[in-house]
């Protein structure tokens, strides 16, 4: 499997990757080892970037940039990593029309804001509403 990006999240606990099988796999990280393993994966189409939202929330938020052009928003409660719900699909009429290259958050003035690029030479910015 080829592994197109990581990801650590705010909290330096959980590792995301995205690769072209069609998978994000969330990892833990034991710092006592320094070892990781897998708890959690979600099946999509080809995944080439994954970014965590930078705040500090009761739940873990997660961007997926898909080698189709879309755009995934993924959450979890901090107590169950294991719980991964589906928040929001951003189309290809709205994020872009081939591959997402980068997808990157900002928590700027109470606003949760995503940034994207792709291979269709173009940037999208996003306001992510939360529940």
């Amino acid at each position: 499997r080829i592994i197109w990006s990581c990801s650590w999240s705010p909290d330096d606990s959980l590792i995301a990757t995205g690769s072209r099988d069609e998978t994000v796999k969330i990892w833990s990280m034991n710092t006592e080892t320094q070892s990781c393993s897998l708890i959690h994966t979600i099946k999509l189409s080809p995944v080439t970037a994954v970014a965590w939202a930078p705040v500090t929330l009761p739940r873990y938020v997660l961007a997926v940039g898909l080698e189709n052009g879309e755009i995934e928003i993924w959450c979890c409660g901090k107590e169950d990593v294991l719980a991964w719900n589906r928040h929001l699909i951003i189309e290809q009429h709205d994020a872009h029309v081939q591959t997402v290259k980068r997808v990157a958050f900002r928590f700027k003035s109470s606003l949760l804001q995503l940034a994207s690029c792709s291979i269709d030479h173009s940037i999208r910015l996003f306001t992510i509403q939360l529940p």
